[in-house]
């Protein structure tokens, strides 16, 4: 397999928040791993955090032309031996650097830079996007030679992270606010902000993330917060986000409420919910199941595991068609190789990424999300565990994400055919 074309290189400090110490969290009803705030410094403020005892840098969202190095602070808790990425994307979506580390404490903060080797960053606004143990938690932008540009926010996907608790929110006026398309969603930066159209059905036994646009005015910029929440008929919250931070007084915004672990939503009726410094500010509802519209054009045929041994071999052996593989070996099996052939896709845009599901349906390795490089072509891939652990004896299923969405499955045993079902 060809190497993938963006590299990093990555340094990192890491502290454990002294007692009495106050971070901002988000709502309790949150799952899993959390980060509080997330946003660009410079590679000075990072050489200088440990003599200024570990106090949040300034945000910096803007760098002048010819900057090689940018750095990241961010905030957390809930975490366990968590792996957390950084995916930087230029303004066309196209991801440029992607690499991880591991957070060794249970809640602190976090700094870490990246280089482009030998090069610089191009003058453009990026998109950061953080994932911790494979889902996205936050995101921020920052921009290389010059002000950013537009007011349209940060697009699809995890949005800008912010600090410090948000003034009353009885000011700003939310309008409108509706569920979009997953494609609508992906696509809305690199279209310049259109108004995308409502979508109010989404599709049965694929759904795990629900995006939303929305209108406001009356923001104090770079202070007013915002966070999503998203509940079933009967009231409970099964899904939120954020808080983050409105970066204009008056604007628009996309941004999308995943579930925790990407837990497929069952069928029915959802409202989700839009809250400004923790009050209910506008709220829409929607429909899991039925004919939802098509979020995508690209067919995924065939999808299958492969031998590591044949996925090591791929490049080298000019691209064949690999055998399939079901079963991997026991106690020394970390990451699992597959291969897909794709039509379809936008050349150099189309994004893809991989899950591996455990019996019990909880994602246990993640990847991704990568850009196809053709419209139609050949694939291989990995889909490593967090910090390599093995994966237990059992079966398990691979997936193939188009834009968030599930493509195509297959299913792979790790120890002998029959092994007890892995269950995470």
């Amino acid at each position: 397999m060809k190497r993938l074309p963006w590299l990093l290189r990555i340094c990192a400090l890491t502290i454990l928040l002294p007692l009495g110490a106050v971070l901002s969290l988000p709502s309790a009803h949150a799952a899993g791993p959390a980060v509080s705030t997330f946003y660009p410094a410079t590679k000075a403020d990072y050489d200088a955090w440990p003599s200024r005892k570990y106090a949040p840098p300034p945000n910096t969202p803007t760098f002048p032309s010819g900057t090689a190095i940018v750095a990241f602070y961010f905030a957390y808790s809930g975490a366990n031996q968590t792996v957390y990425v950084g995916i930087v994307q230029n303004s066309k979506g196209g991801v440029i650097i992607t690499d991880a580390g591991t957070l060794t404490n249970a809640s602190g903060a976090q700094m870490f830079w990246v280089r482009r080797p030998k090069k610089t960053f191009p003058d453009d606004t990026y998109k950061v996007t953080l994932t911790l143990d494979g889902l996205p938690v936050a995101g921020t932008t920052f921009t290389v030679g010059g002000s950013p540009s537009g007011s349209g926010g940060s697009g699809s996907g995890p949005n800008p992270g912010g600090t410090g608790p948000a003034p009353g929110g009885g000011t700003v006026k939310i309008s409108p606010l509706f569920p979009v398309s997953q494609a609508d969603a992906n696509s809305w930066v690199k279209l310049n902000y259109p108004t995308p159209t409502p979508t109010t059905t989404f599709a049965s036994g694929t759904t795990w993330w629900i995006p939303l646009y929305f209108g406001y005015s009356g923001a104090i910029a770079k202070t007013t917060q915002y966070s999503g929440d998203l509940r079933n008929s009967t009231g409970k919250v099964v899904a939120t986000i954020g808080p983050y931070v409105l970066s204009y007084a008056k604007g628009r915004q996309e941004f999308y409420i995943p579930t925790p672990n990407k837990a497929i939503l069952a069928d029915g009726s959802y409202t989700a919910e839009i809250l400004i410094a923790g009050q209910v500010a506008a709220s829409t509802t929607l429909t899991v199941g039925g004919a939802a519209p098509s979020t995508t054009g690209v067919k995924i045929s065939p999808f299958y595991a492969v031998s590591q041994t044949d996925f090591n071999d791929w490049a080298k052996l000019n691209y064949p068609t690999p055998a399939q593989a079901t079963t991997f070996t026991s106690g020394k099996t970390w990451w699992i190789p597959v291969y897909f052939g794709y039509s379809g896709a936008v050349a150099k845009t189309t994004q893809y990424s991989a899950d591996l599901r455990d019996s019990t349906g909880k994602v246990v390795a993640s990847t991704g999300p990568y850009v196809l490089t053709y419209a139609k072509g050949r694939q291989e891939l990995y889909i490593p565990t967090p910090n390599k652990a093995d994966l237990a004896d059992g079966s398990y299923t691979a997936e193939v994400l188009i834009s968030g969405q599930v493509a195509a499955s297959t299913t792979v045993t790790v120890g002998s055919p029959g092994a007890a079902p892995a269950n995470g």
